[in-house]
């Protein structure tokens, strides 16, 4: 039996505390650049509706690598990254415990770079490479399904496609919504 679901922190977001009990491995649903000046990117996780990871400079600085995925958040979705709790990340000099990037996939190989964790100090980061499963489909969220074959039977589906696009939604979702509408 799984109780991976019973030690989750109530949170909005993705805790380090949640990755307790090892490293797990993630697919990425999409990415969001809520412009904010702390914790600017959401990165969606599929299967964690509501508590994106939010990833910290250097996991940013690893993720958009030249050796990694580089800047253009909108291709990450699909890609597959496994995270792990490390309890030597500190926030206000104390070791509270963060989030680091072990392996993604779709890189080359395996890199190692050398990044700030505080002022004058530098450590290795080594990010391993992860061999994606077999073209896995993105789930589409029962709600936006039953939403969706609503609307198509009400001949609500091109407003309810307009509404999802400005809520941001994902590529495969709106795929999703062009394929139920028949859209070639």
């Amino acid at each position: 039996m799984d109780l991976s679901h019973a030690i989750q922190a109530k949170s909005d977001q993705l805790n380090a505390i949640d990755l307790i009990g090892g490293p797990q491995t993630f697919q990425i649903e999409r990415v969001e650049d809520k412009g904010r000046v702390d914790q600017p990117i959401w990165v969606h996780l599929v299967g964690h509706q509501g508590r994106p990871w939010k990833p910290s400079k250097t996991a940013l600085r690893l993720l958009t690598h030249d050796r990694a995925w580089g800047v253009d958040g909108d291709a990450y979705a699909g890609r597959w990254i496994t995270l792990y709790r490390d309890p030597e990340v500190t926030w206000g000099g104390e070791a509270v415990g963060g989030i680091q990037i072990s392996a993604m996939s779709h890189i080359e190989s395996a890199f190692t770079e050398k990044l700030n964790v505080a002022r004058h100090k530098r450590k290795p980061f080594t990010v391993q490479k992860l061999e994606a499963p077999a073209q896995q489909p993105l789930e589409v969220p029962a709600d936006i399904q039953a939403n969706a074959e609503k609307a198509a039977t009400e001949g609500q589906l091109p407003a309810y496609k307009a509404w999802l696009k400005e809520q941001g939604a994902p590529a495969h979702i709106m795929e999703y919504i062009d394929e139920l509408g028949g859209a070639k």
